[in-house]
């Protein structure tokens, strides 16, 4: 059934289930583009409340941007580390190294303490991380999962995280041959998944990201076509 906000809701004992997250990345050209729903709605028995979790944040000096899904505490926990970070980053393989091994720690830590309390761990007790941008002079797509492992999407063009990542890449299949500009598609495609997906909320964060440069993307008009924003 649908909500009055036309979400889809599939019953009371939906209530128990964590709200989705998604975080979408995607190579237009030569640029980067992350895309977030801004906020988490999370249910209490009918009770909405906002959850306190920044989907996306940057590293302006590096050019590059990340976002998180998962345990969203952990999620910032990480993003403060990588936030944190001063030494200077030369190549994609030490960033990689760096993120893999934060990245077990706290997964690793979080693991062991959700098994002594009698609980199997799940996607939701743990963290992953998409990650975009540009390190030298080279621009990538990079998720990083909770199992250690990381793989690039950058020759695929689109990669999406998140308990909602299945509804994003149905909806970029669907909308892609949509005639529309690359930053006008993406909202579109933004716009059915916060609409699809529970917990998704607006308003959409999208950021550009070029060699030097983080923008905040604000109006879908900036005068350039994508000839496949997404490929899928």
């Amino acid at each position: 059934m649908l909500t009055p906000e036309g979400r889809v809701y599939l019953g009371l004992e939906d209530l128990k289930e964590p709200p989705m997250t998604v975080i979408v990345g995607v190579r237009e050209n030569d640029d980067c583009i992350l895309l977030a729903s801004d906020r988490g709605i999370q249910d209490f028995g009918g009770l909405r409340d906002i959850l306190p979790y920044v989907k996306l944040n940057k590293l302006e000096r590096a050019t590059i941007a990340w976002g998180c899904s998962g345990n969203g505490t952990l999620g910032e926990e990480f993003s403060k580390w990588l936030m944190g970070q001063v030494a200077p980053l030369t190549s994609w393989k030490q960033l990689q190294d760096m993120v893999v091994n934060k990245l077990a720690e706290l997964n690793g830590t979080q693991r062991a303490i959700t098994r002594r309390a009698g609980v199997e761990p799940t996607p939701d007790h743990l963290v992953s991380c998409l990650l975009a941008g540009w390190v030298d002079n080279q621009p990538g797509i990079f998720e990083f999962d909770d199992q250690g492992r990381f793989a690039t999407y950058w020759a695929q063009g689109f990669y999406a995280i998140g308990s909602g990542s299945a509804v994003a890449a149905i909806a970029a299949r669907t909308l892609r041959q949509i005639k529309a500009s690359g930053i006008d598609k993406l909202r579109l495609l933004m716009d059915v998944v916060v609409k699809t997906a529970r917990g998704c909320e607006p308003p959409i964060t999208i950021w550009r990201l070029r060699a030097g440069d983080i923008t905040e993307v604000t109006s879908g008009q900036e005068g350039k076509e994508a000839g496949n924003p997404y490929q899928t």
